[in-house]
């Protein structure tokens, strides 16, 4: 049976690996080459993943919960009450409303954006074809005794043992383990299970 590498038990020695000089070179060389595509032109060494996105899954995600937030009109009306007294823009309702909701996305963003090192931070939804050589040799290096091949379908299979099948995919790992929401196809042979 295949499972997902548990990232998160093993956060600290993903991250001793990815920021070994092999791995940030793999990683240099894997940028320069989508460059030519047009994807990563502001990309500097030591940047956030996920602020590398192309796809808006960080924004919508933020902006869910933002209007998730200000769903309340209750809460706006009060806003608008006390923030009246002070005149101006803010006697109109809508301009209070406006308002309310620019304090809460920035409250919002605050909270959700990714911190640095974080598994947040290295996920880039668009990026799992984009890295396969990086995280290679992340596996290569975390499973030196180990079988690590990619198959044809671009999923790094690890094989340590007669009973040790590990698929190692941060991407498909985040998404099982952190948001159900998302649509994302995973192969169906491959449950989450803790390694």
């Amino acid at each position: 049976m295949w499972e997902y590498y548990d990232f998160d038990a093993n956060w600290d020695k993903f991250i001793t690996v990815w920021y070994s000089k092999d791995v940030q070179y793999a990683l240099e060389v894997d940028m320069e080459y989508w460059k030519e595509f047009g994807y990563f032109r502001n990309y500097k060494p030591g940047d956030p993943l996920w602020k590398q996105s192309r796809t808006m899954y960080w924004t919508n995600k933020i902006m869910r919960q933002t209007q998730a937030v200000i769903k309340n009109e209750h809460h706006i009306s009060k806003f608008h009450k006390s923030m009246s007294q002070f005149g101006g823009i803010y006697n109109s309702k809508s301009n209070a409303k406006e308002m309310y909701y620019k304090l809460c996305f920035d409250h919002v963003i605050s909270d959700m954006e990714p911190k640095h090192n974080s598994i947040h931070s290295f996920i880039m939804p668009d990026g799992k074809l984009m890295f396969k050589n990086t995280m290679l040799l992340c596996a290569k290096l975390l499973f030196p005794d180990a079988t690590v091949t990619l198959t044809t379908n671009k999923e790094i299979r690890i094989v340590s043992g007669p009973d040790h099948n590990i698929v190692f995919n941060l991407l498909g790992y985040y998404f099982l383990k952190y948001d159900e929401d998302f649509s994302y196809q995973l192969s169906q042979d491959v449950p989450y299970t803790n390694y």
